[in-house]
């Protein structure tokens, strides 16, 4: 009596075992089984034994079944692997199988025990989680975009296969802040160790890009979006990706280049166009008045001296000078296409739009322009002009983050200044009073018309540009116009 109820509560415990059991003689013969087996296949336990050929198993799996199971049985080691097997309604579902041997005190196998765990629900997600993978790398690659985690507090970096690959790092690399710093192009290491910084003392989000150093020798360009997220204990993670924009980029430097050589060969042709006219318009006046010059050295050289026809060709002298000079002022005129039209301005407005007009330049040269908030286009012109010296300026700078501030400001006494600061190579003394002079640059591709044509501009609106040397690296540029108001009661007191 006990040893039966000792047996059936061993069946009752193998039966709420959460798998199907199965018990085998040492020579593989199938002699025992929990009721879970017999449910789930539908056939008897003689029927089971013929899991080879009865269909129970899929025919894809059969093989490794009889290598697995035959293999244990002759080595004598327990057995683990995976199969499908057919449910009594026909649907395959994936079993972890795994056996273990029973042996007697001398050591000898008396009976083998198996286990069969359903895993279809598992193997399912599995499969699921590792096409979702495939397919985040594929369109990771195919955007060109990699993934990053990084705990602010442990530097710890968790970085996806695109993030590696962008940046030329191997899977099993220890990729941490100093080896990416030996990425980065030495212009753009300041510009990297800041936005870290400003992560590390707080800032939410972080947009910017770099220069990267590739093996070979080439430079990408890298754009960076990360945002920061605090979890419940406090800590911070900044999560983000990189972007290659290499050809972008080069396409965006082609094009500007391209537009650049166009402008210069328009104003070449330009000019070229008005010396011709100039040359043509001006030749006879000017033919006149060597005619005339002579004929009244003539009239003067002979004896006695002709005054009254000397005088005559003196004024015809004049009178071609002043033709000439009309014709140039006619000339100039028709090649400046159209008068200068006064009206009121918004010189925010117009400093934000030839900043965004200056991307290209910005971006090409690594600079970080930040903004403190007539005729539009000559104003405009004038603030373009400013900024393009500016961002030159600092192109050559390397020990510090190259930056160019612009900023307006309506003064006490009605003018509207503007000023466009930079931390480039300033100006030697000599230079910072010649500057607007015509013809005279500081630029070895300079032709030194630029600030003289601003500052024409700028007068001719009644206001004054003059340059200032920073307390710091760097020059200011200055330039101020009357408000509207302040233009309105100066016309209506004259």
């Amino acid at each position: 009596m006990a040893l039966a109820n000792s047996e059936r509560e061993f069946r009752h415990i193998v039966n709420m075992v959460p798998g199907m059991i199965i018990l085998s003689q040492p020579d593989g013969t199938l002699d025992g089984s929990n009721q879970q087996l017999l449910d789930y296949f539908g056939i008897s336990l003689d029927e089971v034994q013929d899991w080879s050929t009865n269909g129970i198993t899929h025919p894809d799996d059969v093989q490794v079944n009889i290598d697995t199971f035959l293999g244990a049985l002759k080595s004598g080691n327990p057995y683990d692997y995976q199969s499908r097997y057919r449910r009594h309604d026909g649907v395959f579902r994936w079993f972890q199988v795994r056996g273990q041997p029973l042996r007697d005190a001398e050591g000898k196998i008396v009976r083998w025990y198996g286990l069969l765990t359903d895993i279809d629900d598992r193997k399912q997600a599995e499969d699921e989680l590792r096409r979702s993978q495939a397919l985040l790398v594929a369109g990771q690659r195919l955007i060109r975009t990699g993934t990053f985690s990084w705990h602010v507090e442990t530097d710890e970096l968790i970085l996806s296969d695109e993030w590696l690959r962008i940046l030329e790092f191997e899977k099993d690399e220890v990729v941490t802040f100093d080896r990416i710093t030996e990425r980065i192009h030495p212009d753009d290491v300041a510009l990297f160790a800041g936005k870290i910084g400003a992560v590390r003392e707080g800032d939410e989000d972080s947009e910017y890009e770099v220069r990267v150093l590739a093996r070979n020798g080439d430079i990408k360009y890298v754009r960076v979006i990360g945002e920061v997220i605090i979890h419940r204990n406090g800590n911070r993670e900044c999560l983000g990706a990189i972007q290659d924009v290499t050809q972008r980029r080069l396409t965006e430097e082609a094009r500007d280049q391209l537009r650049t050589e166009l402008a210069r060969v328009t104003s070449i042709l330009s000019l070229g166009q008005m010396s011709a006219a100039i040359a043509h318009e001006v030749n006879q006046p000017l033919s006149g008045i060597i005619t005339n010059a002579n004929t009244c050295l003539r009239m003067l050289a002979a004896t006695p001296p002709d005054i009254e026809t000397a005088l005559e060709t003196a004024r015809r002298t004049i009178r071609d000078g002043n033709r000439a000079t009309e014709v140039i002022a006619r000339l100039r005129a028709l090649f400046s296409k159209r008068n200068i039209e006064f009206e009121d301005v918004d010189i925010n407005d117009a400093v934000s739009e030839v900043v965004a007009l200056s991307a290209g330049d910005q971006r090409r040269n690594g600079v970080a322009i930040r903004t403190h908030f007539g005729d539009r286009v000559q104003l405009q012109q004038v603030i373009n002009n400013l900024l393009r010296n500016a961002i030159d300026a600092v192109s050559g700078v390397k020990d510090r983050l190259r930056s160019v501030e612009i900023q307006t400001e309506l003064g006490g006494d009605g003018q509207i200044s503007v000023a466009v600061s930079d931390n480039g190579i300033g100006l030697d003394p000599d230079g910072g009073t010649r500057i607007f002079e015509a013809f005279y640059t500081t630029k070895n591709n300079g032709m030194g018309i630029g600030l003289s044509v601003c500052r024409s501009i700028i007068e001719s609106h009644g206001g004054r540009l003059w340059a200032e040397p920073n307390q710091g690296p760097g020059v200011t540029m200055h330039f101020s116009v009357p408000s509207a108001e302040e233009a309105s009661i100066t016309a209506a007191s004259q």
